[in-house]
């Protein structure tokens, strides 16, 4: 099943990419053969808000994947999901060309 979520993962990415500015970095991780996640940077809130409207291919894979993930014993999807605000980022934090630091609400090694 992994290899259909990073699939379903790669189509959305795309599509957001291309109908939505505001995707800056998605990333598809494995923990386990049954455990995985996915991470995504945004310009601001509003392009997040943008993406639920410009990319409905979001929702059609949205619903695949908790199909795949439900338990008939419990009767529930075993998923979880969050949403994070970025506090702080250390001074040796390396992303390449997204500076990561401008998601921080605090940067101790940032002058201002």
């Amino acid at each position: 099943m992994m290899p259909l979520m990073a699939w379903a993962f790669k189509k959305v990415n795309a599509e957001a990419r291309k109908r939505s500015p505001g995707p800056l970095r998605a990333v598809f991780l494995i923990e386990s053969p049954r455990v995985c996640y996915t991470m995504s940077w945004w310009r601001d809130e509003d392009s997040l808000h943008d993406f639920s409207v410009s990319v409905p291919i979001h929702v059609k894979a949205a619903r695949w994947g908790i199909a795949q993930v439900y338990n008939r014993e419990l009767k529930r999807a075993e998923l979880c999901s969050t949403e994070w605000t970025l506090f702080a980022v250390s001074h040796n934090s390396n992303w390449g060309d997204l500076d990561v630091s401008h998601f921080a609400t605090y940067v101790p090694w940032r002058r201002t």
